[in-house]
């Protein structure tokens, strides 16, 4: 914990911080153990998924939220099938359960787009190289080179999962009739 306190600059992200660390590493160490299988690279990838949280802790909203919910599995995740590619380990984990864990961000005065939760809904069933990017960039508003930077991504390579991502979401819209094609 003194690692990522000592990246923060005052007491109130320290203790900001504080909470979402101890709301949160449950989750993760799920989200990563799902993926990795094991319980040392999971608990070394959560490590490095709270880093990079540390260092982008002013991208964080409210603690107890759908959105840093979302926000910190996406990270995990991110963390976690980089270390499973890197490692040669063969990846052995439930998409769609890691999915869905991402929390619906379609609450009450947030949106007044009609059709948005199906939307949501779409990009959750999209793979997950691409649902990752999509909410993040659709649903959170991060630009392409915020999320280059929370995902450690090249920015050309999230342009162009955002742009493979938004075809086949659109594809999927309007075969259900959501948007004119």
């Amino acid at each position: 914990m003194i690692i990522y306190l000592s990246l923060l600059d005052d007491q109130e992200d320290r203790s900001k911080f504080t909470l979402l660390y101890n709301t949160y590493r449950h989750t993760m160490m799920h989200t990563a153990y799902s993926i990795l299988n094991d319980q040392g690279l999971a608990e070394d990838a959560v490590h490095d998924a709270f880093v990079r949280v540390a260092k982008n802790f002013g991208k964080v909203g409210a603690v107890n939220s759908p959105q840093t919910r979302a926000f910190l599995v996406i990270i995990t995740r991110n963390v976690a099938l980089t270390m499973a590619k890197r490692n040669g380990r063969a990846l052995i984990f439930d998409e769609e359960s890691t999915i869905y864990a991402i929390a619906d961000n379609t609450t009450d005065k947030d949106f007044e787009n009609f059709d948005f939760d199906r939307i949501v809904q779409v990009i959750r069933q999209l793979p997950a190289t691409y649902t990752d990017v999509l909410y993040l960039n659709v649903v959170e508003g991060y630009s392409v080179k915020e999320i280059s930077a929370i995902m450690e991504l090249g920015t050309e390579a999230v342009k162009k999962r955002l742009q493979r991502g938004r075809k086949i979401l659109i594809d999927k819209l309007t075969r259900e009739g959501i948007v004119n094609g």
